[in-house]
């Protein structure tokens, strides 16, 4: 809490940016996400600087999402789609990451739903929309209102 109060100006953006780096391997996703946070704050304004920051994190956020338990994969997910919707053409490539897998829970597709309609662009969004067309027709409606959403919103 209290590295979020400090706020570097000029070069030492840099070098706390450059110490905090390390934090982003860290096998701890809390870890993790303190840094990403800390990456977040310490850029705004920048916008340059933030386009760097987004790419920079998107590698951890994905791989710690792939293995984690259901309710620490919803939370990282949160934290994608706000990375989504600040830097849409991030996870452009990304998209498969984003694709629902059997028996997950209703509120983890819900959201993966909505990162596929940020990021759907030109490059994907065939799959995208091949991969919501499922959901028409699951037996929870809310998934099924929410695929014909993503549908309407990305074709």
């Amino acid at each position: 809490k209290h590295l979020l109060r400090f706020s570097p100006r000029g070069q030492a953006v840099f070098d706390c940016l450059n110490v905090v780096e390390p934090c982003l391997k860290s096998g701890n996703v809390t870890v993790v996400i303190a840094a990403i946070h800390l990456f977040i704050k310490w850029t705004e304004g920048e916008a340059s600087l933030r386009s760097e920051v987004y790419k920079r994190v998107r590698v951890p956020l994905l791989t710690h999402m792939e293995g984690a338990d259901t309710q620490t994969q919803y939370t990282l997910l949160l934290h994608l789609l706000t990375l989504a919707n600040r830097s849409e053409d991030i996870f452009e490539h990304d998209y498969l990451h984003f694709f629902s897998r059997h028996n997950e829970p209703q509120y983890v597709v819900l959201v993966k739903m909505d990162i596929l309609r940020t990021i759907a662009s030109e490059n994907n969004y065939l799959p995208i929309l091949r991969e919501t067309n499922q959901h028409i027709i699951d037996a929870d409606m809310a998934v099924s209102l929410k695929a014909i959403q993503t549908i309407g919103d990305v074709g």
